[in-house]
């Protein structure tokens, strides 16, 4: 009984102990390509360098104050930046833009833009688009009538 059990912890153990060396590794790497204090910053430790980049923060809100899980928010300037709202119609995003516009996306809302200087969270109020699911089931029976037609 007790090999059974050694055995069952020993395979247990194994694969959390290997990523718990990827991530140790992981870690080293980072440390390793972080930049060093300068001796200068060494001496006045209160005071640090200034980011490059600004903290967004915010939440997406619809017509009825209600939060908006799932949407997409995008940084404009930077293509690649983007975040997804919680359940909580929250999101953080970290961009080197100074003066970031921000878009937010979501199925069923209209689209929305909001340029400027994020030192604040900012809110999001999104509008849905006017029956969108009269139009959803309306585009749903043309892509059947199309699929149809091509067998």
């Amino acid at each position: 009984m007790k090999l059974a059990s050694c055995l069952l912890l020993a395979l247990c153990w194994l694969p959390f102990s290997a990523l718990h060396a990827q991530t140790v590794a992981s870690l080293s790497r980072l440390a390793a390509a972080r930049p060093t204090a300068t001796s200068a910053s060494a001496s006045r430790p209160d005071q640090s360098a200034p980011s490059a980049s600004q903290l967004l923060t915010g939440t997406v809100l619809n017509d009825n104050e209600e939060p908006v899980p799932g949407a997409v928010v995008t940084v404009l300037t930077e293509p690649t930046n983007s975040a997804s709202t919680n359940s909580a119609g929250l999101f953080i995003l970290r961009s080197s833009a100074v003066k970031p516009i921000l878009q937010v996306k979501c199925a069923g809302y209209i689209d929305s833009e909001q340029p400027g200087n994020y030192t604040k969270p900012v809110v999001f109020k999104l509008t849905t688009v006017p029956d969108y699911e009269r139009q959803l089931k309306k585009r749903g029976k043309a892509v059947e009538k199309a699929y149809k037609k091509v067998q």
